[in-house]
């Protein structure tokens, strides 16, 4: 009886081994769950708040919300030096991407509307609620045991989870 049990353990522990996901995987995953919703975000209910109080030209936030679910939230903060923005995504009530897009000027708005910009990207990819890749700016991937990568996936779960609970 003992010897099946062992047996019965050890094959759950390695089907459980085969069974996880790679990096790659899970961020294919990602993606096509990104897509599903940027193909549809016309069929979402959108819910506008303003945000007057969050930078020097105001800001808005967006719910997009399928029933009772929101699917995505945009973030934007406007400034005379420039703007920045974020997109969140979720499915099942859980963030799995954000996309961060600060917007520099090079001269303040309200000298000239129709200046230039250098724009700045940041993706951030999340599997279970845990960060499992950021490409910075640069596109490049930022070290997993960064001191910055976990102090940076705390602060975008804790900011998309309290926006979430904003739009419910």
């Amino acid at each position: 009886m003992k010897k099946a049990l062992i047996i019965m353990i050890l094959f759950m522990v390695a089907l459980n081994l085969f069974s996880q996901k790679t990096e790659n995987e899970k961020v294919a995953d990602i993606r096509i769950w990104y897509k599903e919703i940027t193909d549809n975000l016309n069929s979402y209910e959108k819910i506008l708040m303003d945000a007057p109080d969050e930078s020097t030209e105001g800001g808005l936030i967006t719910f997009y919300k399928e029933g009772e679910e929101i699917r995505m939230i945009k973030e934007e903060y406007y400034g005379e030096s420039g703007n920045v923005s974020y997109s969140y995504y979720f499915r099942n009530k859980r963030l799995f991407f954000m996309f961060k897009v600060q917007t520099t000027y090079d001269v303040p708005i309200y000298i000239d509307e129709s200046g230039n910009g250098t724009a700045e990207e940041n993706r951030f990819y999340f599997y279970s609620n845990e960060m499992i890749r950021w490409l910075d700016k640069d596109k490049q991937k930022v070290d997993k045991n960064s001191g910055m990568f976990y102090k940076t996936s705390a602060s975008v779960l804790n900011d998309a989870y309290a926006l979430y609970e904003k739009g419910k």
